[in-house]
């Protein structure tokens, strides 16, 4: 791969970027009809699975192959159907620990003591049995640092109990210091912790969190969708239940341990190393969800590589097309987040398959699901039959607002230092953005469409405008789009796209 970028970097300076012959005014005028469609009244908000998100995806494939993009989805359509459910979490659902594994010594209830992750809890849990509990301290395994968490305790069909975060160091060069590393991504802890087979996780907030706890309780029962129980899409194994433990239920599970709660949370803000024991206090689950099944639809196309040995790598260039849907009446249109990244992409091989220069093929997706957990982005990777042959992921995510000289750039420095390199060179041989890496760390990446391509090493970058003032509000709406700023956007990634791609 670095071979690669060094003869992309080199054919830049050499030759230049060749842009299309496209006339600006007629490009911008085909953006704002497609961005005003996919984001009206009509697509009700694009919720994932719903109607409109059907209308709007059938517009996408429509134009896909207005334009002469092959179909890559299911049985030789645009579409790749991404089985999903509807769950709801019962207020009843309550823990129950167990005082030396025998006699209840605690009811914990939902919104009190607990709440629950995500969509990933079956759709029942309600049983007898009385589980094992193991504390892990930060439920990590970072060999580079000669650190585990997991080192000599078994905890295969035991509930594992970890707190947010990773070991506090000064030393940058110790789990990168004050400024972190990957290790602390949550979703991370819980796929390791699900590869061991445990039967449940508990994962610790801190009691900063309790200030947003109502937003946390509204999320647990809040509809959530997510893959079926039998799913083994998203980690390669079935997720147990994962539940966020607030202090007061904390404090009830190590009431009768010798590490007590103090001591733990003390450890954390020290550079001790959490000690991991097995608990004297036993857990039983019930929790129950009702249940619907649904899909959502991936809209995919692809410009076929015209290098017999190239063109099975591909070049991914991706957007979400999903939003919010209706609340109370009214409809969230989305026009920044995301019809404007998923015009771009439409606009974009709209103009490659017209040029037809492409060695490398060039797959074009728009991702159901992402407002929902990144599901449509996590069905593709892990279902692709083979993502070693991914060359580099290229996304938008919102870029028709904020300044029109400004562009944030997400994940090029971090998956790849000559990636980064590439697209600050194009970037100046194209459009001049500024180009802000303020919020370019882990964390961002791992809540954005990068995430399920992280594992693959390949380089990977979000393009986004960052807006604040209107996101996840019914007011995201056309005659606030910059189409100057989405024109700008769409030239600089088809040049990284050009590049890659040739």
């Amino acid at each position: 791969m670095q071979r690669l970028l060094s003869v992309v970097i080199i054919s830049i300076f050499i030759f230049g970027f060749t842009g299309s012959g496209d006339k600006k005014e007629d490009t911008i005028r085909r953006l704002k009809a497609n961005l005003e469609f996919l984001a009206s009244d009509e697509t009700e908000g694009r919720y994932t699975g719903a109607h409109g998100e059907r209308i709007a995806g059938r517009f996408i494939a429509s134009e896909f192959l207005k334009y002469g993009i092959k179909p890559f989805g299911d049985g030789g359509t645009y579409f790749q159907d991404v089985k999903l459910v509807t769950k709801i979490l019962d207020t009843t659902s309550t823990l129950t620990l167990f005082n030396s594994g025998v006699e209840v010594s605690s009811v914990l209830k939902i919104s009190k003591d607990f709440s629950v992750w995500g969509g990933f809890l079956p759709g029942k849990v309600d049983t007898e049995k009385k589980e094992e509990m193991v504390y892990v301290g930060f439920g990590i395994t970072a060999d580079e640092f000669g650190y585990d968490d997991y080192a000599g305790i078994d905890v295969k069909g035991k509930v594992v109990i970890f707190h947010f975060g990773e070991p506090f160091s000064e030393d940058e060069n110790y789990f990168g210091g004050k400024a972190g590393t990957q290790y602390s991504n949550m979703i991370s802890k819980f796929f390791l912790a699900a590869s061991k087979n445990v039967a449940g996780i508990i994962y610790i907030l801190p009691e900063r969190a309790m200030a947003n706890v109502e937003r946390i309780n509204t999320q647990s029962f809040a509809e959530a969708l997510c893959f079926p129980d039998t799913s083994k899409i998203e980690s390669g194994f079935d997720l147990p239940p994962i539940v966020y433990m607030y202090p007061s239920g904390v404090k009830e599970i190590f009431d009768s341990e010798k590490n007590k709660y103090e001591k733990i949370i003390g450890d954390l803000n020290s550079t001790n190393v959490p000690e991991r024991f097995t608990l004297n206090t036993k857990i039983s689950y019930t929790l129950s969800r009702s249940v619907t099944e649904l899909s959502g639809k991936n809209v995919i196309g692809v410009i076929e590589g015209n290098d017999p040995k190239l063109k099975n790598e591909y070049v991914i260039l991706s957007a979400h097309y999903d939003h919010l849907g209706i609340t109370n009446g009214q409809v969230f249109n989305g026009a920044d987040d995301n019809a404007s990244g998923a015009v771009a992409v439409m606009e974009i091989m709209r103009q490659l398959v017209n040029e037809k220069k492409n060695a490398r093929s060039v797959i074009a997706i728009l991702y159901t699901g992402e407002e929902k957990g990144l599901l449509g982005s996590i069905y593709f990777v892990n279902t692709f039959p083979k993502p070693d042959d991914f060359v580099a992921n290229i996304n938008i995510d919102m870029c028709g607002r904020e300044s029109i000289d400004t562009l944030f750039c997400v994940g090029a420095d971090l998956s790849s230092p000559e990636f980064n390199e590439l697209i600050k060179s194009l970037n100046k041989e194209t459009v001049n953005f500024t180009l802000d890496y303020s919020k370019s760390n882990y964390e961002f990446v791992n809540r954005s469409d990068l995430a399920p391509y992280y594992e693959t090493n390949i380089p990977l970058v979000d393009f986004g405008d960052a807006m604040e003032v209107d996101y996840h509000r019914p007011t995201d709406d056309v005659d606030k789009i910059n189409f100057e700023k989405v024109y700008k956007t769409l030239t600089l990634v088809k040049s990284v796209v050009v590049e890659f791609a040739s």
